[in-house]
Order: C-alpha cells, then structure tokens, then sequence
C-alpha cells in the first residue's frame, strides 16, 4: 500500500513538472520599475504590461516571444520618450509571436556619427507585429525615423507616423529583402530629404492597404519612394505632398513588380506617379480626386460625406484611407481653396509622349487650356470652355494634335485661361 501511494506521488510530480509554465503577466512599475527591467524579467510567451504614463527610456531592448503591451492598448495610454539620447526600441532576431501594442513612441533620435537607421523601432534580422501605436517627432540621420526594417518581417497596424526624419525613408525604411505588411496607418508631415518621405522601400515585398499618406515630402517619392521591390497598394490615399511626387519608381536592377488598386492618389506638389511608374488613374478603380478630410489643417484624416473615398462614392465600393467618415462637410482650410490662379509645371518634363497638367482655380468659371508651338499656332485643345469648381483640377496631353496626330519634338506651350485671368508655360516633348 506504501509503495503504491508513493507510485501515485511520484507520478503526479513527474506530471506537473511536464507541464509548461502558465505565461506570466509583468506589470510595470508595481513589479519592475522599467519597461526594460520588464522585458528583462520576461520570457517567451510573458505579457509586460504597462501603466499609463510617460517613461524616459532609450535602447530598449525586445525579448523573442514576449508582449509589450500599454495598459489600455492605446498609443495615448503609455509615451515612450528617448529624449534623443538614442532609438527608442530594438527588436533583433525576435520571432513573429514578438508583439509591441499601444504606445507612443517619441524622442528617438539618431546622428550621423550613429550611422544607423530607426530612431523610433530598429527591426533587425526579426519577425515583429506593431499594433495602435503612434510614431511621433523621431529622427535617423540615414533614414527610417519612424522604423527601420532590415532582412526582417514586420506586420504594422492601425498606427499613425506624424513627423519623423531621415535622409531616407522619413517615417519607414525598408531594405534587406525584407516582407513588410501594413494596414490602416497614416502618415502625415513626414520628411525625406532625398528619397520616401513617408516610405521608402528597396528589395522588399510590400503590402499596404487602407492607409493614408497625406502632406508628406521628400525630394523624390513623398508618400512611396520604390526600387527593385514589390508593391501591392490598395485601398489607400497618397495626397496632398507639400514637396515631391506621390509615388516614385526607380529601378537599377529592373526587377521591381506592381499594383495600384481602388487608391485616390491625388493633389501631390510634383505629380502623383513619377520615375519609371505609369499613371494608373482610371485603372483598377484607381482615381485623382480631392479626398475632403474632414479638417485637414487640425490633422483630423477622417472624410466628409461627399468624400469620394467613402465606399457609397466610388466604384470600387471600398473605403480609401485609414479613417471612415467624420463630418458632413470639410472646413473651408481643408478645400485647399486657391487664392490666385496657378499653373503648375507640367510631370514629367521632358516627357514621351504623356505628361499630366495641374493647375488650380480661385473661383469657379469657364476653363480653356491649350497647346501651341513657339509660332503660336494652337495645335491641341485639352478643355475648351468647359465649366470647373473652384480648386485644383488637371489634363492629360499625349503628344498629339487635334486630328490626333503624333507631334514632333520639340518646345511647347501650353496656356491657361480662366475668365480675365491667364497663365502659360513650356514644356519639352521627346518622340
């Protein structure tokens, strides 16, 4: 009888000790005082929960398979603020169950003596999921501001990138042959100085869908700078840049791959797809269309009830953006309403043989735009008389004449007229 309960005990231990440990809950600050001692304490499949607050910490590093996760799950719960003293996190050789969720993320900061990238997030050799955080004011001498994705997997959601800075890739940097997955995130007063002010992507696979890009800049490429990569963009909005195309292709090795599909690419400084990449509008559901946020000077990308990009007002019958409708009607500042007629320079320039026209109206009125040669002889009529709304509108010219024609190269001219108001400027086609 002994040695049959003694078989029963020993039985019942071996049992317990098989099974694997139940996944612990670390709360900072009342169990560790740091989100680092936090992570420190953690092992694969522990939560490190977060009060509500703001925490002056740089150079965290993730743990592989951990959770760090603010109180409420909202980016306004818990600030994570480096203070430029360095990158806010760095996750490296983590796996994909690795999980940042509801933080501000502020205050990462790195110079050029650094010679790194990802001032807010640095993901490195890892798999990472990043969920409702938000990507504030963080800058990398050479690129990534915001996060910096090398030889990595990274899934990005419902987060917002609001003026971060880099040479390169404002708000993102991707490279490294590199998969990165993004969702319902806005990327607004982002800057590049050379190439992506929002994102910049090199041999990466890249999936972006309801996002919006609105008032990013970058010499080349504000919302999407790409090369030798794979871009699948659906369902979003590249608007509004204040310095730089939407969308700009460049290939050295001629490899990269692309869809644009149901996006409202729209209203960008120097022309809404640049480089090596053809205009898709009026492809695949894809439009030009002011998009009316909601209050687009107080930062408010929800849309009006007009909003070509609300699913009941385009024929994709998808919403456009990260945000859904927000009011009845934009405010007058979010119109963009011009105060004096402009005509912009014509993209691209040279051109063989399509180029896009955009010129902005102070008022409604009868509209005639045409093309002359340097004799001064019109020889093609893009709008003739038609009547247009206040705001920016634009035409396209393929190079040919009005019995349809294919012109010579040369120097044209091309002039606005609107009501006693009138504009003109060159352009150069190349046959």
């Amino acid at each position: 009888m002994r040695n049959r309960e003694l078989f029963i005990i020993l039985l019942a231990s071996s049992l317990l000790a098989a099974q694997p440990l139940a996944a612990a809950t670390i709360h900072v600050p009342a169990d560790q005082p740091t989100i680092q001692a936090g992570i420190d304490a953690a092992v694969a499949g522990d939560t490190v929960l977060v009060d509500c607050g703001i925490y002056y910490e740089h150079d965290i590093l993730m743990k592989s398979g951990v959770v760090l996760r603010s109180e409420t799950g909202d980016a306004n719960c818990v600030t994570i603020d480096a203070q430029q003293q360095g990158r806010v996190l760095l996750c490296e050789d983590t796996d994909d169950a690795t999980r940042i969720e509801g933080f501000t993320i502020t205050g990462g900061y790195l110079t050029q003596e650094d010679q790194l990238r990802g001032g807010g997030i640095a993901c490195i050799s890892a798999a990472t999921r990043i969920s409702h955080c938000r990507f504030e004011q963080n800058e990398a001498f050479w690129g990534g501001g915001g996060v910096y994705v090398a030889v990595s997997s990274a899934w990005i959601e419902d987060c917002e990138f609001l003026g971060n800075e880099g040479i390169d890739g404002g708000a993102i940097f991707c490279s490294g042959y590199s998969v990165l997955t993004l969702g319902s995130c806005l990327f607004t007063a982002n800057d590049a100085m050379f190439w992506g002010g929002a994102i910049y992507l090199w041999h990466t696979e890249a999936d972006i869908s309801h996002c919006t890009l609105a008032g990013n800049s970058a010499g080349w490429g504000a919302g999407v700078y790409f090369g030798d990569s794979t871009l699948d963009l659906s369902n979003s909005i590249v608007a509004l840049s204040s310095e730089g195309h939407g969308i700009y292709l460049v290939n050295r090795e001629p490899s990269s791959e692309y869809t644009v599909v149901c996006c409202d690419v729209y209203g960008n400084v120097e022309g809404n797809y640049g480089g090596e990449m053809d205009d898709q509008t009026g492809i695949d559901g894809n439009i030009s269309v002011h998009p009316f946020f909601c209050d687009y000077e107080a930062g408010d990308y929800t849309l009006a009830a007009g909003s070509p990009c609300l699913p009941e007002n385009n024929d994709c019958g998808v919403l456009m953006g990260a945000y859904g409708q927000g009011c009845d009607h934009p405010t007058a500042a979010t119109e963009s309403a011009p105060d004096a007629l402009r005509l912009a320079q014509n993209t691209p320039n040279p051109f063989n043989p399509r180029t896009e026209i955009r010129f902005a109206l102070p008022e409604a009125g009868r509209v005639d735009l045409a093309v002359f040669d340097l004799a001064g002889r019109r020889v093609r009529r893009l709008i003739e008389g038609q009547r247009l709304e206040q705001g920016e509108h634009s035409a396209i010219w393929q190079g040919r004449d009005d019995a349809g024609r294919a012109l010579a190269s040369g120097v044209y001219l091309y002039r606005l007229e609107a009501g006693p108001l009138s504009a003109t400027k060159k352009m150069t086609l190349l046959q």
